[in-house]
């Protein structure tokens, strides 16, 4: 069963640091950001991720993935 997803772009506001983004964000810039772009932004300790020259902020696990960690543990 596919799902699917309505993703509204607006246009992005140049990014001065990482940490302005919240959890579970994608980051569209006008253009794809290089590597080297990218680790400007970042710091060391920062879970964000580039992909595709976007900057996404993962979101932090929830009640669902400490369940299915939970079953998983029990499981092996």
């Amino acid at each position: 069963m596919a799902l699917l997803e309505r993703i509204v772009v607006e246009p992005a506001e140049p990014l001065n640091a990482v940490s302005d983004l919240p959890p579970g964000t994608r980051y569209v810039p006008e253009r794809p950001l290089t590597v080297d772009e990218f680790y400007e932004l970042i710091d060391e300790d920062s879970p964000a991720e580039l992909d595709e020259g976007a900057i996404i902020m993962p979101s932090p696990a929830g009640y669902k993935h400490e369940d299915c960690f939970g079953l998983l543990q029990a499981l092996l």
